[in-house]
Order: structure tokens, then sequence, then C-alpha cells
């Protein structure tokens, strides 16, 4: 079969390729750019994305059929293409909605979604992080509490460089209270403790970060304390009452606590020991430094400061 070919000048012969495709008794002529992808226009004979993609990469129109024996898996130009870029975009969307869903099915569901993508093994390795912490998030409200646990535990092992192990250990500990193992709670936000300053900063976790979650850990030790004597005998009690009561001596004179909450829960917790002479001399500064505020925190304090 002959094809008459149109005479182009020489000017724009230098500007596009002239691609001819024949498939049967089916012929068309693909004009590409320089640099750019020739686009197949013949039915049945699409070219797919992964195939599509390495054309992209390459600026050129290397595969152009579907059963070219062009290898596309060996490679990852995928993620430096428009179909990349597209796949990890919608890789993107799809940890929203994760983060936004409302049971273990649905985010299974999703999860199942993503994995099949072809985004990028960073995108990917960012979405299996947020799997797993929202996972644990679904299995904590319906309080299967210890398999949230095994979903932080993995997180932990996985990715134990991640910025957010300070967070996902203050969840192991939040998780363990509610289990009512208060030393094991109050063990993970020791490890709270020595792992934010072992953070990498950066822009978005930064040493404002690494203070907070650190001081969040030691508030919860010193409530973890508290909570835990109040479910004890008179006799026991007395030594977590103690405990609790030196954490919050040391966190009422730090920065970024509550002064007033934290002076509150001092005066409690002294009491609790029946420290009557140190609960009269705390309440006294209490109403000195805060002149005004909740009446009946005020209340309280007058109360405790009676025996």
């Amino acid at each position: 079969m002959k094809i008459a070919l149109p005479q182009l000048a020489p000017d724009i012969l230098s500007r596009f390729s002239l691609k001819v495709s024949c498939v049967f008794v089916s012929c068309s002529l693909n004009f590409t750019t320089n640099g750019e992808t020739a686009i197949p226009v013949q039915s049945g004979t699409e070219i797919n994305d992964r195939q599509r993609s390495v054309n992209d990469y390459l600026g050129a129109p290397l595969i152009n059929s579907p059963d070219s024996s062009i290898a596309t898996e060996n490679t990852i130009f995928s993620k430096d293409t428009k179909y990349g870029k597209e796949q990890n975009a919608l890789a993107l969307i799809k940890t929203n909605q994760l983060r936004a869903s409302n049971d273990a099915e649905e985010a299974e569901r999703i999860i199942k979604e993503v994995l099949g993508l072809d985004a990028s093994p960073s995108v990917k390795t960012e979405f299996r992080k947020a799997s797993l912490l929202r996972l644990a998030s679904h299995s904590e409200r319906k309080k299967a509490y210890e398999e949230a646990q095994k979903y932080l535990a993995q997180f932990l092992t996985r990715y134990p460089d991640d910025p957010l192990i300070p967070v996902v250990l203050l969840r192991q500990g939040d998780l363990f209270r509610k289990m009512g193992a208060y030393d094991l709670e109050r063990q993970k936000y020791y490890d709270v403790i020595k792992s934010a300053p072992k953070v990498k900063l950066d822009e978005q976790y930064g040493l404002g970060y690494v203070q907070r979650v650190a001081l969040l850990a030691r508030t919860q030790i010193a409530d973890s304390f508290y909570e835990e004597a109040g479910k004890l005998p008179d006799y026991q009690a007395r030594e977590k009452y103690a405990s609790a009561s030196e954490m919050y001596a040391r966190l009422v004179k730090m920065e970024q606590v509550n002064p007033r909450v934290v002076s509150l829960k001092y005066i409690r917790s002294l009491y609790s020991q029946e420290s009557h002479a140190a609960v009269y001399t705390e309440g006294q500064a209490f109403f000195e430094k805060f002149k005004t505020g909740s009446n009946a925190d005020e209340d309280e304090v007058r109360y405790l400061m009676l025996d």
C-alpha cells in the first residue's frame, strides 16, 4: 500500500516529526512536536498508562502499541511523569479521605485503592503510616485497645526515625491508661521524653514540637500517678500521691503549663497525703497568684485549707 505524504516546508519539518501507523487496513498520521508524546488515535490500539509514562519521561514516542516488548515494570520513571504526578495526587487525596474515614471498613477500602495505585514509593510510605495511625484510631473507638496497640507498635517498628514517634508513644500511653495498666502507661511517657530530643528538626516538626510533646508526657505522668492513687487502698495510695505532688511541683514552674490548673492539682495531691500544713501554704500562694478565675476552684481550695 502506498501512502501519499503531504509536502511540508523545510522549516515545518524541522519542528515536527512524522509518524506513520498502519494497522491491518487502517492507517493514520500522528504529528508530535519535538519533546512531546505521540497520542495514538487508532481504536483498539491505545497503549496503557505505564507505557505512556515511559513515553512521557523520555519525551519521545518509544512505545506505540500495547503489545510492545519494551518493559515498563523494570523502571520507576512514572514518578517523574504527568501520569506519576496524577497518581501521587490521587494518593494524597485518598490519604485525606482515610484520615476522615468513619470506620475500619471504610479505611480498609481506601487502603486497598491506594496500594493499587502507581504512586511513588515515598507517597505510599506516607500513606502506610497514615493507615496504621487511622486503623489504631478506629480500634480505639470501638474499645479494642489491644488491637490499637498492635497498629501503633507496627508504626514504631517500621518507622523508628519518624518525627511522629513521640506522638505514637503518647497514644500508647493513653491506651494503657484506658486498659488500667498505669506502670506501662508511665513507661511510654518516659519513652516520649527520651525520644523527643532525637527528632530530626524541620519546618513542620521544630523545637517547639519537641518541647510540647515532652511537656505533655510529663503532665501525663503526674496525672497517671494521681489517678492510680485514687483506685488504691489508702496505705498504697500515699506513695502514688507523693509521686504526683512531686511532679506537679516541678511542672508548675515550667513554661507553657496552665499554672492555675497545675497548682490546683498540686494542692489536691498534698491534701490526699494529709499534708495539711503544705496545703495551707500552697493555698495561700494560690490566692496570691490568681486574683481572677473560677469561683469553683477558689471554693475548693478554701475547703481543702480548712483541715
